[in-house]
């Protein structure tokens, strides 16, 4: 005879089923990804703290200086002295002095401007008579005592050069009396003339006079 149970509540079991393995998450292991997950975001938000607070904290890099290039200034030249001549130029007679048959002229060559002037050579010197500056005789001599020289004459100084006159009673017959000398600067074109009384030149064209070349004092 089968045995039936009681169906009445007192005899139901009321114990809730066990959970089996796989029906959901537990608890502990949802809050150890939810730890996990705040310990990595807590390490990036770190990480990049760091990155932005170095790169705030490094200084600016230095500019290279710029070679700056200072131009040389142009040597400066001292303009060559003028030529002298007429225009800038006074020619006179020293004090002469006599020799055995002849007398030594003094000639000087004085810088008029306010610059320096130059001069080189020999000067183109001959009597001249007539009363209107007719050349009478040859042209003087290069006497090579002096060798010719570039001699620059500053602003209100001189220069000289050195005429021997030859008595004409020694060296012709009929001399003629003259007026003084014309006086050519070496490299210009304009006379000088310079009056002295008491000269005589031979008429036939020989010359009576010989000059040295132009130097300084």
């Amino acid at each position: 005879m089968s045995q039936h149970l009681d169906p009445t509540p007192g005899n139901i079991n009321t114990a809730h089923p066990r959970r089996e393995k796989g029906s959901g998450p537990e608890p502990w292991r949802t809050l150890f990804i939810v730890t996990t997950l705040l310990l990595v975001f807590s390490i990036v938000a770190l990480a990049l703290s760091l990155t932005v607070f170095r790169a705030s904290a490094a200084p600016a890099p230095t500019p290279t200086p710029t070679a700056s290039i200072t131009p040389t200034p142009a040597p400066t030249t001292t303009p060559a002295a003028a030529l002298c001549t007429t225009a800038n130029t006074r020619v006179t007679v020293g004090e002469s002095s006599g020799a055995a048959g002849s007398t030594v002229v003094p000639l000087v060559f004085h810088n008029a401007s306010s610059v320096p002037c130059t001069l080189k050579g020999y000067p183109t010197v001959a009597f001249v008579g007539d009363g209107n500056g007719t050349q009478i005789g040859a042209v003087a001599q290069q006497d090579p005592t002096v060798p010719p020289t570039l001699t620059t004459i500053a602003a209100g100084a001189a220069a000289g050069s050195m005429l021997t006159v030859v008595e004409a009673g020694n060296a012709c017959s009929g001399p003629v009396a003259v007026d003084g000398f014309r006086v050519v600067l070496p490299g210009s074109k304009g006379a000088f003339f310079l009056p002295m009384a008491g000269l005589e030149a031979c008429a036939t064209g020989k010359s009576l006079l010989a000059v040295t070349a132009i130097a300084g004092p």
